[in-house]
């Protein structure tokens, strides 16, 4: 496991091009709380795009697909969402009501930004908050505080971690009895 420390804590963002002006304020709003992004605004010309998609999403702690009418019909954002989502670093956010999820990402809980997005936005402030947690990063100056129960990496590692202290226990046990 990396020492959360030292990870470099960018986040790939994966959208239509058709939607760029549509997804630069959040990326913005994203990074005025903090967080490191990558998006192929980044790629410097004359390089191979793909090689450079490719070499970001790998070393990014996770992803944020942006579902439009526009990105549920990308093979190429299929293809990078399934690489984050193997990772279990995916956070979905739907931006179009009318966007049908493909089959394979639709049973994944999304944060819904519909309507007029600004930094004060319900929806902008639970992104960053899940980010956040996400990435292990404090989360004090977000505002948005959503429960445990709705963060599914803090329940798989609070079940985890249930699981190996009654192991542990259960270890204890049969030591006691040996010695």
């Amino acid at each position: 496991m990396k020492d959360i420390n030292t990870v470099d804590r960018t986040i790939f963002v994966s959208y239509a091009h058709e939607d760029r002006e549509r997804i630069k304020p959040i990326v913005s709003y994203l990074a005025e709380n903090g967080l490191s992004i990558w998006w192929d605004q980044q790629i410097p010309p004359g390089s191979n795009f793909r090689y450079v998609i490719q070499e970001a999403l790998e070393s990014a702690t996770c992803a944020v697909v942006f579902w439009t009418n526009n990105s549920i019909k990308s093979d190429f954002i299929w293809s990078e969402v399934q690489k984050a989502k193997d990772r279990g670093a995916l956070v979905p956010v739907k931006l179009d009501k009318d966007a049908d999820i493909p089959l394979g990402f639709s049973e994944m809980h999304h944060i819904e930004l519909f309507g007029t997005i600004t930094p004060k936005s319900p929806g902008v402030k639970k992104l960053i908050h899940s980010l956040k947690q996400l990435l292990r990063m404090p989360t004090e100056q977000v505002g948005y505080v959503g429960t445990l129960k709705e963060n599914d990496w803090v329940v798989s590692q609070a079940d985890s971690a249930t699981s190996e202290l009654k192991n542990l226990v259960s270890q204890i046990g049969d030591i006691s009895k040996i010695v």
